[in-house]
């Protein structure tokens, strides 16, 4: 029928075929830049503005905010702009504004590793102040964490990819007797050195 919705069309195709379509069509790895300078340096500048505004929001709130779509706009904006101005030769690409974006997201979330929701509270609760080396270390085991996480969720991901079955939950062992964090599946959650 030739009224038919292209949504059931795409149903039928196999996945290398939609895969195919994806790289001949839309795909721009090759004809646009995606990690520049500029687009770090922008998602820096941005993310480290914004996590003021995270960190006085959510000592206000408890909340954190996503930037994501005001980095997007913003950046893209700003740019334009100056290059009507004549002070950038080249527009923001989109594979350079999504980069941008990731940067800024990231910098923008770094305030919210737990000192606008866990810390505050804390402190409220039992009127213990931190020393700047306590917070670090709790910023930086938060993130060690975040990060054990997202390799778990990558691995996770390319097991689906390549068809295989992934492993029910992931472990992650902790021993805080010689700092070594580990992450291997099974089926519980360990953490040693905790009593």
């Amino acid at each position: 029928m030739p009224n038919e919705p292209k949504a059931d069309n795409d149903q039928l195709k196999s996945v290398e075929a939609r895969d195919q379509e994806w790289l001949k069509n839309v795909y721009r790895g090759d004809k646009e830049p995606d990690l520049t300078v500029r687009a770090v340096l922008a998602g820096m500048m941005f993310g480290a503005l914004m996590s003021l505004s995270n960190l006085y929001v959510g000592l206000k709130s408890g909340w954190g905010l996503g930037v994501d779509i005001a980095a997007v706009v913003v950046i893209f904006t700003v740019f334009k702009a100056l290059r009507s101005v004549g002070l950038v030769k080249k527009d923001f690409g989109i594979l350079e504004n999504t980069m941008m974006m990731s940067v800024a997201v990231a910098a923008s979330w770094m305030s919210s590793a737990g000192l606008v929701s866990s810390v505050p509270a804390l402190t409220m609760l039992t009127g213990y102040t931190f020393v700047w080396w306590q917070l670090s270390l709790f910023i930086g085991v938060v993130l060690l964490l975040g990060l054990c996480m997202a390799v778990a969720a990558v691995d996770v991901a390319h097991g689906i990819q390549a068809g295989k079955a992934p492993p029910p939950r992931y472990r992650i062992v902790l021993n805080f007797e010689d700092g070594s964090v580990e992450v291997c599946g099974g089926d519980t959650l360990s953490i040693d050195g905790l009593s």
